[in-house]
């Protein structure tokens, strides 16, 4: 039996058999329009999710430490535009939001990435302002979740979870995929460097980035030539060996899944130290700071300690009396208990004159 959690199983199935696999052109040009394929491939995530979790009735104990990752559908409240994503919520907190990944004409766009990828800030920027503030759906079924109401979702994100269903859009296959033209960005260093001329492809998270158009990876490089300091230093566009496409995509998947488990650890660190700081009752660690065990309800009727000790000692933590004592108890109440007095005797009717 794998050791692996439920939301580890899911995240590694979307990263190796379906997000490779979608048209992220296709998909962005499908929420301008009917939505026929984001619905499509909304069903396929929800099925992936089915499949790892077991069902699509989702409880704390099917989380990673109360955390999962499900599908679900964001729509923008200033702009009104509608994007699938994959949620992350803490569902021993009652269903508290904790992280959005865009599913984009970019491909997969972690809402706080920026903080950790400097290249991605652009894109990042420019998706945020497309979609924040937002509200969001999912297609998991959460009793738990006390910040979603379906019934008062916009009707973007309704009309999309009532019918996604009914959808299922086909993936592009992996040989398909490797027989079209891949792209990457080409690093050159003059050699008008202190550290000399060199060649590489850009990489990363250690990883040559790959890209399925050549616009794309032109607006990639053209970022990169912008934001870099040297003037030694230039991007271009260059075709890559389909082999080496294949290498890069499947390392990008894995380095991916790898990112996921490890926020996921630190958030809930994060909470239990932040808890253990604060708590005042160490026997409830559990995510909520500060809650102390429920009063017992006092039934003592208003007697005081040593009147309850006299008359009913055994309802005391202990001080419960011993079978010896009881027995003595027992013999002084016998003792103690006033003499029948012999009832006077009735002359029989043979001594009556």
């Amino acid at each position: 039996m794998s050791d692996k959690s439920k939301t580890d199983l899911f995240v590694e199935h979307v990263n190796s058999h379906i997000l490779p696999f979608i048209d992220y052109s296709a998909l962005q040009a499908s929420y301008d329009s009917d939505m026929v394929y984001a619905k499509g491939i909304l069903n396929r995530l929800h099925e992936a999710m089915v499949t790892a979790y077991g069902s699509e009735r989702l409880s704390e104990t099917d989380g990673e430490n109360g955390f999962v990752v499900i599908p679900g559908v964001v729509c923008g409240r200033e702009s009104g535009k509608t994007c699938l994503a994959l949620l992350e919520l803490d569902l021993s907190s009652s269903g508290e939001h904790w992280g959005t990944s865009y599913l984009c004409k970019y491909g997969v766009i972690s809402q706080d990435g920026a903080a950790n990828n400097s290249v991605l800030k652009s894109e990042i920027k420019e998706i945020n302002a497309a979609y924040i503030p937002y509200d969001y759906g999912y297609t998991a079924t959460i009793p738990g979740d006390i910040h979603v109401d379906r019934a008062s979702l916009p009707d973007g994100i309704k009309s999309i979870l009532d019918d996604f269903k009914n959808h299922r859009a086909a993936l592009q296959s992996e040989d398909k995929q490797l027989q079209g033209e891949y792209y990457g960005i080409w690093a050159v260093r003059g050699g008008g460097s202190v550290l000399g001329a060199a060649e590489a492809w850009s990489k990363r998270d250690g990883v040559p980035e790959v890209f399925t158009s050549k616009a794309e990876a032109q607006a990639q490089a053209e970022r990169y030539n912008k934001s870099t300091a040297s003037v030694n230093v230039r991007y271009y566009v260059k075709e890559m060996e389909p082999e080496l496409a294949k290498s890069a995509l499947r390392d990008m998947e894995k380095a991916a899944a790898a990112q996921k488990r490890a926020e996921m650890t630190e958030k809930y660190n994060y909470l239990a130290a932040a808890e253990m700081s604060a708590e005042q009752n160490y026997n409830m660690i559990d995510g909520a700071i500060n809650n102390l065990p429920s009063p017992r309800a006092d039934l003592t009727d208003g007697q005081t300690y040593e009147e309850i000790r006299e008359l009913a000692p055994e309802t005391l933590p202990c001080e419960k009396p011993s079978v010896t004592e009881k027995l003595e108890a027992a013999k002084r109440a016998v003792k103690d208990a006033p003499k029948k007095q012999p009832r006077e005797k009735k002359p029989s009717e043979l001594e009556r004159g």
